[in-house]
């Protein structure tokens, strides 16, 4: 009933259905077992259940992602508070999402879109470097 390239992923979709008392049964390939992150392609994850719960957890699986779409907040909003407190308008929301991502975070997007902000910080730490010697 589901498909992911990340055993985290899975798992948020496991425990979903078993809330709702249906048994699941996970099927790995690939290097997920040692590497819970995605894996670009390298793998699958899949989750299967009983035929007679298919269609309701299918049904589940599809409604819990609308809720989760409706609670998403876009970056364009999601840094106006940040941006009112200091009072300053950042021009490129990219380059501060990029600022301010953990690497965590960034392993948990699948979309390989999220960068995380280690490259940033040894830039910082390069350039007070510099201005201080």
């Amino acid at each position: 009933v589901f498909r992911a390239t990340s055993i985290v992923e899975a798992d948020v979709v496991r425990a979903l259905l078993e809330a709702q008392g249906m048994h699941v049964l996970l099927s790995a390939d690939g290097p997920q077992a040692i590497f819970p992150q995605s894996v670009s392609g390298l793998g699958e994850v899949r989750l299967a259940v009983c035929a007679g719960d298919a269609e309701k957890a299918t049904l589940l699986i599809t409604e819990f992602r609308q809720q989760v779409s409706d609670q998403l907040i876009r970056i364009k909003d999601e840094f106006r508070a940040l941006e009112e407190t200091l009072g300053y308008h950042f021009v490129d929301q990219g380059l501060l999402e990029h600022a301010l991502t953990h690497r965590s975070k960034a392993h948990e997007d699948m979309s390989g879109g999220v960068r995380d902000n280690e490259s940033l910080e040894f830039l910082g730490d390069a350039v007070l470097g510099f201005v201080v010697a």
